[in-house]
């Protein structure tokens, strides 16, 4: 009888809890209601639209939404900046305030040229609050960069200069950003120009040369040098040659340097005849930079094939071999190479069977002669799985439509194990140029 009377009570409680899901779907179907504080922001920028004034969003820079949520008076809430170009094609910034009930409009900012091509958004001067930066552009390469105070949304300029391009960084380990603007004067010479901001609105610039010819950087990224120095690297290729550079710009005994520039010649160190930046090959978090040395190929000319030998810089400039690799671009894998490849190393390259390609790395043998070390395979047939499992070969890698294999000739100064643990794929950032192979 409990039994039952326990079975009947279930029952009931199952068929409420239906009953409950069965109204559900409704609600489950319907959109959440904005807040009355987003319809309220929303009627604000509806009057600006309303005026004549239309969505303009940064083109470039990690912030590009034509409305921006942000913390900039350092209350705890997100105020809107809204992005705005006017009928006179002039571009605003409409910034307001948040209360924790409304918004409302308390600083618009009128653009100096025909678009924000850039914003960020920094505690410069360790106050309160947040600075604004801006990069207005002009025409073509032109900007105007200009800091703007936020502090009682006063909008003072605290820096106003023509600039390329900029970042943030920290380089002296404060805790507090910094900018590094790029510009170039009259005589189309690059200059990196770091500004620190202090207390009243100061600001303390220092500035350092790039690379004469490296008008159009392609990359600026921060990074940490050997020493633990914080470092920003300009990367890019030479205007007049075929020559790529890396410059290094760091703090050396307290002086903001490009560390890798050289007077006698007017660019960096850091230089190599082949288009390929620093990246990050060993899997330590800091970037190392590459110097491309030829290598001799049995079917092919001195040259179509190279070893990149991979340095470590430190805050004076010095440099330290990490290791060296093969990149076989083509096929979107590299090779650590191993010491015993390293000096003498030779490549060649086999295709003859369709959807097999194999890269062959021979290096001298202890009596000098010339020994094939390792081949490695990319297969894409329909039969690849078959062609991976024949004989002598082992697989590297499978992605959903390759598979990477190897084999080790008897002989060989290396063992599969070690080309197993120092054998990469490429990602897709490292595509910059095509080596042979």
């Amino acid at each position: 009888m409990k039994k039952l009377v326990f079975l009947s009570l279930l029952l009931g409680l199952l068929l409420t809890l239906c009953g409950c899901a069965l109204s559900a779907p409704a609600d489950l179907y319907s959109l959440p209601e904005p807040s009355e504080e987003y319809l309220q922001l929303q009627e604000l920028i509806d009057q600006e639209i309303a005026a004549g004034n239309e969505y303009a969003a940064p083109t470039e820079g990690n912030y590009k939404q034509s409305v921006q949520l942000v913390d900039v008076d350092g209350d705890g809430l997100e105020e809107a900046l809204a992005f705005f170009r006017g009928s006179d094609q002039v571009p605003r910034i409409c910034i307001y305030r948040n209360d924790g009930k409304d918004y409302a409009l308390a600083l618009t900012i009128t653009g100096e040229g025909g678009a924000v091509e850039q914003v960020d958004y920094a505690d410069l001067d360790a106050g309160p609050g947040m600075e604004l930066i801006v990069a207005w552009q002009l025409t073509g390469d032109v900007r105007l960069l200009r800091v703007y105070s936020l502090v009682d949304y006063s909008g003072a300029i605290l820096l106003a200069e023509d600039n390329r391009e900029f970042t943030l960084a920290d380089l002296d380990g404060d805790g507090r950003q910094e900018i590094l603007a790029l510009r170039y004067d009259e005589s189309n010479n690059g200059i990196l120009s770091r500004h620190v901001f202090g207390a009243g609105g100061d600001v303390d610039t220092a500035s350092a040369s790039l690379s004469r010819g490296l008008l159009s950087p392609s990359r600026l990224r921060t990074t940490t040098l050997s020493d633990g120095a914080p470092a920003l690297y300009v990367e890019g290729t030479l205007t007049d040659s075929t020559t790529t550079v890396t410059d290094i710009f760091a703090l050396e005994d307290g002086q903001f340097r490009n560390v890798t520039y050289r007077t006698y010649s007017g660019i960096s160190a850091a230089r190599r005849e082949y288009p390929v930046y620093a990246a990050d090959v060993d899997g330590d978090k800091l970037l190392e930079v590459p110097a491309a040395v030829p290598l001799a190929g049995e079917d092919t000319e001195d040259g179509e094939y190279w070893r990149f030998d991979w340095y470590k810089y430190d805050a004076s400039g010095a440099r330290e071999l990490v290791c060296s690799t093969y990149h076989c671009y083509r096929d979107g894998w590299y090779l650590i190479l191993p010491e015993s490849l390293r000096s003498g190393l030779q490549v060649r390259s086999e295709d003859a069977v369709p959807g097999e390609r194999v890269i062959v790395l021979s290096a001298p043998d202890v009596a000098g002669e010339l020994q094939d070390a390792v081949y490695l395979y990319t297969l894409t047939g329909e039969n690849r799985q078959e062609r991976a499992k024949l004989e002598g070969r082992e697989i590297l890698r499978e992605t959903d439509t390759t598979i990477y294999a190897l084999h080790i000739p008897e002989g060989s100064p290396v063992t599969a194990a070690e080309v197993r643990e120092q054998f990469r794929l490429i990602y897709s950032e490292w595509n910059i140029g095509v080596v042979g192979g």
